[in-house]
């Protein structure tokens, strides 16, 4: 009967992972939850802003996520798939710092410039000019799947050990 409510949690909250074939490996249980975050914020960019405000009532928790059935499921999900408790606490941040900050990067086009003159100086950057094209290519997807993939095998070398 105590799972229940914790399974009610989990499936209130919008990054859940619905998918129980990626859940059968921790592998794909962290493919699927970092897509699951890439969608749900790409459909609106205020829910990582939502979801990196810390909780008022877990404010050690670090990084901080407003979203604890969130946590709870990634530490659960991992503890069930042989992480220790501490192999599954370190890998929650970095887990999290990786996936949320490239998704900061990759939602800063969304955002509302910063006034002039705040980040920087705005005067000539020659080198930044001549590699604008290659620079102005788009490659975030592939960015974010290399990112977390690379992350995955990290993890994994680090599990073995």
């Amino acid at each position: 009967m105590a799972a229940r409510p914790q399974r009610e949690a989990r499936a209130s909250s919008p990054f859940h992972v619905t998918d129980e074939r990626m859940a059968s490996s921790w592998q794909g249980y962290l493919w699927a939850l970092a897509d699951r975050l890439r969608c749900v914020v790409s459909d609106d960019p205020r829910a990582l802003e939502a979801l990196i405000a810390p909780s008022t009532s877990h404010r050690w928790l670090s990084p901080p996520l407003a979203d604890l059935a969130l946590v709870e499921e990634f530490l659960s999900t991992l503890t069930s798939h042989r992480f220790t408790d501490q192999q599954a606490a370190a890998a929650y941040p970095t887990f999290f710092c990786c996936v949320l900050g490239l998704l900061r990067i990759n939602t800063a086009n969304t955002a509302d410039p910063p006034a002039a003159g705040k980040c920087g100086s705005q005067g000539t950057a020659p080198v930044t000019e001549r590699l604008r094209s290659s620079l102005s290519e788009d490659h975030s997807r592939e960015d974010y799947e290399y990112a977390v993939e690379a992350l995955l095998e990290r993890m994994e070398r680090s599990l073995a050990s």
